[in-house]
């Protein structure tokens, strides 16, 4: 846990999320894919939002951690949607406990 707190790839993550930071160590590029098919298939997501996230990664510099990116990304951009659409009050991580949910279910 103390690694994790130290790593600025996780600053996206908010302490106080309920979620393990160890957690999203084991992420990777097909957590991020079942991400977004999560959200089109349960909560009506356009697909778009994949090229959304495309196009905000690629003005990135190069070398930046894409899981990092893809967990402060999805905590700006999608987090205050599935708040509204959860009817959950705005600081509520959600899109961290989705992260989450993917990784372990995909163990």
């Amino acid at each position: 846990m103390g690694q994790a707190r130290k790593d600025k790839r996780f600053k996206g993550v908010s302490p106080f999320a309920d979620v393990s930071p160890n957690i999203f160590y084991d992420m990777d590029e097909v957590h991020i894919q079942k991400v977004f098919d999560l959200l089109t298939d349960r909560f009506g997501f356009p697909a778009e939002w994949r090229k959304v996230w495309k196009e905000h990664l690629d003005k990135q510099p190069r070398g930046a951690d894409e899981i990092g990116l893809f967990l402060e990304f999805g905590t700006a951009r999608i987090e205050p949607i599935l708040n509204a659409l959860l009817l959950r009050h705005s600081g509520y991580s959600t899109f961290a406990k989705l992260c989450e949910y993917i990784i372990l279910h995909n163990r």
